[in-house]
């Protein structure tokens, strides 16, 4: 596509966003970074749509962090690429539980054949269920795969939150979380051996200080695989690399590794 091309398209699209209606605007900004964005450089692993480039990060401005798709940042990409890659998403009948769900990963989820997919957040509206991690409404062994990503940080009573994730996973079923990992700008420049936790950070701004995250309550060591399993699961903790050659690692987005705590309840 040429780039006079591009250019008008996007003009008519964004003036169409502008005089839309508001159920129709959504679409259409979505139709709209589609044009923008279009290419075949890169490729998202999570939409699957190609493009020009990832671009920063908007909150903390990370280079070429984020596809401008999806939304989709590097953890999604490593972690789709994961899910796939496990053939946790291939079986029929499936029962999933998404935790604090990712935009980016509910669409695809929903859109699986013989996927039954339910969302669930404490707090937010635009879930299918409200209910909290440390005390959950599901049945026991009602889920064979749990995703819970960057969640167990936020949770007071995580051990509480451990135990409800091995309650309504099946037999032989599965939970794939993570955690935020070493982070230079957060003053974790390696991986911690042990958890490190404050009870006496009481307010956002100690928090952020301290975790670099306001609502962070702990940073989480690689004891976790340990605190997992003492509630009954086997752990594998995985630094995974995304399963690709260099070059199409690049072009998927997929730089360094990603650790994944992939969980299996023992069958009965």
């Amino acid at each position: 596509m040429g780039l006079s091309m591009r250019a008008t398209e996007t003009g008519v699209l964004r003036g169409l966003a502008r005089r839309a209606p508001l159920r129709l605007r959504r679409g259409l900004r979505l139709a709209l970074r589609r044009v923008r964005h279009a290419g075949w450089r890169r490729r998202c692993p999570v939409c699957g749509r190609g493009l020009r480039e990832f671009v920063a990060d908007p909150r903390t401005g990370r280079p070429a962090a984020m596809c401008p798709l999806c939304g989709a940042m590097e953890r999604h990409r490593f972690l789709w690429r994961y899910l796939e890659s496990e053939t946790l998403l291939a079986r029929a009948d499936l029962r999933v539980l998404h935790v604090a769900p990712e935009t980016c990963f509910e669409e695809r989820l929903r859109a699986l054949p013989g996927v039954d997919y339910v969302s669930m957040d404490l707090v937010r509206s635009d879930v299918m269920v409200r209910t909290d991690l440390q005390k959950l409404v599901f049945a026991d062994a009602e889920f064979d795969l749990v995703l819970c990503n960057h969640v167990l940080e936020h949770v007071p009573d995580d051990a509480a939150a451990l135990r409800e994730l091995f309650r309504v996973t099946s037999p032989g079923g599965r939970v794939v979380l993570s955690v935020p990992g070493p982070d230079p700008a957060r003053g974790f420049p390696e991986v911690l051996e042990h958890t490190l936790e404050d009870p006496g950070l009481v307010t956002p701004e100690a928090r952020m200080r301290r975790f670099g995250h306001p609502g962070h309550l702990r940073q989480y060591g690689l004891d976790l695989a340990q605190r997992l399993g003492e509630v009954g699961f086997a752990v594998r903790h995985v630094l995974y690399a995304g399963g690709a050659q260099p070059a199409e690692a690049e072009r998927l987005g997929l730089r360094g590794a990603y650790p994944i705590y992939d969980c299996l309840r023992p069958p009965s």
